[in-house]
């Protein structure tokens, strides 16, 4: 009798443990596509002086257009296209950005929380190499900080939505 309620409680223990296992390992996933329409409108920031940066995303689909500039005393000192498109199987966002020059730069990401998205830049001809990293963060329906770090350095602007 002893021998069988000893291995009860064993049996009972493991159950337990398993399902307490699987319970903290279950991870809500996020809706990717929906949480990106957060950017969809018209943003402006002033990062110093006599500046502004300007933000205008579109949507195309799943994915997103996103025109960006940045001024200085009435002189363009900044500007380029993102596609922004959406690869299901990973869950992963991948950023097309062109520059006027014709150099371009490739991003992929994603959000990691309901209000945070995070990106890593890389070299094309080597994929492994980040080169940037970045991200957003939502304080409000109406307003982002955007940080990134490049060569070890912090950089943040916060971005207010104007339509």
């Amino acid at each position: 009798m002893k021998k069988k309620f000893i291995l009860v409680v064993i049996v009972g223990l493991l159950q337990f443990e398993f399902f307490m296992i699987q319970a903290q390992t279950t991870e809500k996933k996020l809706n990717q596509v929906e949480l990106m329409k957060q950017f969809l409108g018209t943003w402006k920031c002033n990062p110093g002086r006599d500046s502004v940066e300007t933000w205008i995303v579109k949507s195309f689909g799943n994915g997103f257009e996103y025109y960006a500039t940045g001024v200085y005393k009435d002189k363009t000192y900044w500007e380029e296209k993102n596609l922004w498109g959406f690869n299901s199987k990973s869950e992963t966002w991948m950023i097309f950005i062109l520059y006027p020059q014709g150099n371009y730069a490739t991003y992929y990401g994603k959000f990691i929380s309901n209000n945070e998205i995070v990106w890593d830049g890389f070299d094309i001809s080597n994929p492994e190499k980040i080169i940037a990293r970045g991200g957003a963060l939502f304080s409000s329906p109406d307003k982002f900080t955007f940080i990134w770090y490049t060569d070890g350095k912090k950089s943040e602007v916060t971005y207010n939505r104007i339509k």
